[in-house]
């Protein structure tokens, strides 16, 4: 993209140290987000124009634009790529541009392509789509994500919280490109090991990244339900290929979102920490507070867990958690039944109620802490 500057753009800059312009080939990727929706005129238009830039300057590459997100990969002499760079920086049609790579390239991924173009999600169009040039273009990028992008994020980043993994994690999972979501899981997973790490540091922070996205209006509630879905799916093909070893001695523990909870991601993240542990945890999904009665009124429970959603903070749910709590705590056979809470409620600063508040004996804000939670709240019970 080229044009005038964009006031929101976030600059990062190429290098132009000496040993940078010497190499022979330079790859630059990045990502960002069209100020209003485009049409696939529009695109093409950009698109051609673009091509005509690119070739005069010796670089190919591949333009993405999945519903209203812009990818973008480039490669070419240094030189011509900073100039590219710097006039795409200065486009007003994008903000929030984040350089994702720039590094030496051996050869080039798009001998052939000036600038290919894959639309999706762009206004109806009035110049059709080529379904196998597009279906080439789409392969492309998720295999770039796949083998490039990703493992750059994975190596690069920070700990303890990635916040640019979990930021990436969150705008694919609400696009139309899932196989990179998982790819971006998986390469985390090779980095940190533990399911429990995964959870903290990715999975998580991912999960608030989609309601953060939904509070500032730039996706749907739907959206965000898809997305933690899509989560739960990855959390539990984790969960298959990992090694346990079974406690039969570990306390009996229902785990349950909060009835009318419709994120239920949590409940997965907690079933699967525990049964990784060693735990056999039973899970269910009451459709009311009633139903959840009759459930710790039908066997014995050593510990009920109740999650609020992963991604909102829910704050107008909790006297109704404070109720149905104190409801199970009456109908339990248990007289001494522990009742643990969590969800992103408990992980915020937001001048919480503590889960006594709540009538909880304990609030945890990561599933990673969900055993240690319920351990030590039987104890002190």
């Amino acid at each position: 993209m080229a044009g005038e500057p964009a006031p929101h753009a976030r600059r990062a800059d190429i290098s132009t140290a000496p040993e940078a312009l010497a190499a022979p080939l330079r790859s630059l990727s990045y990502r960002s987000r069209s100020v209003g929706p485009m049409s696939e005129l529009e695109l093409h238009r950009l698109a051609k124009s673009a091509q005509a830039r690119n070739q005069s300057e010796g670089v190919t590459g591949l333009l993405v634009y999945d519903n209203g997100w812009i990818f973008q990969q480039l490669e070419g002499p240094a030189e011509g790529l900073a100039r590219i760079w710097e006039s795409i920086q200065r486009d007003s049609r994008h903000e929030g541009i984040e350089l994702l790579e720039q590094v030496p390239l051996d050869e080039r991924r798009f001998q052939d392509w000036s600038l290919k173009l894959s639309i999706h999600g762009a206004e109806a169009g009035r110049v059709p789509p080529d379904p196998e040039a597009l279906g080439q273009a789409r392969e492309a990028l998720s295999g770039l994500i796949r083998t490039v992008l990703v493992p750059t994020l994975v190596k690069t980043l920070p700990r303890p919280v990635r916040d640019a993994d979990a930021g990436s994690l969150a705008c694919l999972l609400i696009s139309s490109d899932q196989q990179a979501a998982v790819a971006l899981v998986r390469a985390a997973q090779e980095r940190d090991g533990a399911l429990e790490t995964l959870a903290l540091e990715v999975i998580e922070p991912a999960a608030r990244r989609l309601g953060d996205l939904w509070q500032a209006d730039q996706c749907t509630d739907v959206d965000v339900t898809l997305g933690l879905w899509r989560l739960q799916q990855v959390v539990r093909d984790l969960g298959l290929g990992a090694t346990r070893v079974h406690k039969p001695d570990a306390p009996v523990v229902l785990v349950v979102p909060h009835p009318g909870e419709t994120h239920l991601l949590g409940a997965a993240l907690d079933t699967e920490m525990l049964w990784l542990a060693g735990w056999s945890p039973k899970v269910e999904f009451p459709a009311d507070a009633a139903t959840l009665d009759g459930l710790v009124a039908g066997t014995w429970i050593d510990a009920l867990d109740v999650s609020l959603s992963t991604a909102l903070g829910r704050e107008h749910r909790l006297p109704q958690l404070a109720e149905t709590i104190a409801h199970a705590r009456l109908a339990s056979m248990n007289p001494d039944l522990v009742v643990v809470v969590s969800g992103r409620y408990f992980v915020d600063e937001l001048g919480r109620k503590s889960a006594g508040d709540v009538g909880a004996d304990a609030s945890f804000g990561s599933a990673a802490e969900v055993e240690a939670a319920i351990l030590d709240a039987l104890q002190r019970r």
